[in-house]
């Protein structure tokens, strides 16, 4: 497993923001931007204040409006993509086995490692758990076809031009086959669902959980609600155990991953703006 030297552990502070330029001005260690929204100057900004720089991209779907689409002109187009979160977006899944879509993967990473990025957050590789339109029905089958694609952009992301450091986005039932070759876990709704407890051996393993959790009161642009954020942030009791996400990285967000974030600090924060 390739890890960089500023390698972040357990607890560490975060901001995500995806689909626009990345705002520096957030006292944290790690900032997971968008390839396609930043530039090299981006990045080297973030490394001259000391942050880890982890860089976001779709795997899994086919955003039409990235600017590296005309790659995946000849790809196979799978069904309309839903998130958990009731969101359709102008997306379609991909047939990840297809070799224009490794192909154009792998020129992604190509694009995070010039751009300077530590990391690759590539998302929407759980395929095996949702409805793309090219599962087979047989579910070992399906995972083990999602693992050999995380395989696929783990190889490749660990030896070109030096290597980054790749994360693992949501996949529970992936972990056991990926968690020594993966450098962090990227969870949405752990907290939520109460399914944190999956995603534990990341921690045991001295490797960060980077956990965003998207409160309804966020959603609907309303003042802060004290239970919600104490559940999310605090309690998560799974079947009466222990704090399940403990030293997890949790920061609350609207479903766009905009600017706003609450870290789960001390106390809430007062929201503000609409992203």
């Amino acid at each position: 497993m390739y890890l960089s030297s500023s390698f972040p552990t357990p607890g560490a502070t975060w901001q995500i923001q995806i689909d626009t330029q990345v705002n520096p001005n957030h006292d944290v260690q790690v900032f997971d931007i968008d390839l396609f929204e930043n530039q090299a100057a981006d990045v080297a900004n973030l490394h001259s204040m000391g942050k880890y720089v982890i860089c976001y991209f779709s795997a899994g779907t086919r955003e039409y409006q990235r600017s590296d689409d005309a790659v995946f002109a000849t790809t196979t187009i799978g069904k309309n993509y839903s998130d958990s979160n009731g969101l359709d977006k102008e997306e379609t899944w991909f047939n990840t086995k297809e070799d224009a879509v490794r192909q154009g993967m792998m020129g992604r990473i190509r694009r995070a490692k010039d751009m300077g990025c530590d990391a690759v957050d590539p998302d929407n590789v759980d395929t095996y758990d949702n409805d793309t339109g090219f599962n087979t029905g047989d579910l070992e089958t399906d995972k083990a076809n999602a693992i050999d694609y995380m395989n696929f952009l783990y190889n490749y992301t660990s030896t070109y031009n030096g290597g980054m450091d790749i994360g693992l986005k949501n996949g529970a039932a992936m972990i056991s086959s990926l968690i020594d070759k993966v450098a962090f876990e990227v969870n949405e709704n752990c907290a939520n669902l109460t399914e944190c407890a999956s995603f534990r051996d990341f921690i045991n393993k001295g490797k960060p959980v980077f956990e965003i959790e998207y409160p309804v009161y966020l959603q609907n642009n309303a003042p802060v609600d004290n239970a919600e954020w104490t559940r999310l942030c605090r309690d998560n009791l799974e079947n009466g155990a222990s704090q399940q996400n403990a030293h997890f990285s949790t920061v609350l967000k609207r479903f766009g991953l905009g600017d706003f974030t609450d870290p789960c600090g001390a106390n809430p924060v007062t929201p503000t703006g609409t992203t």
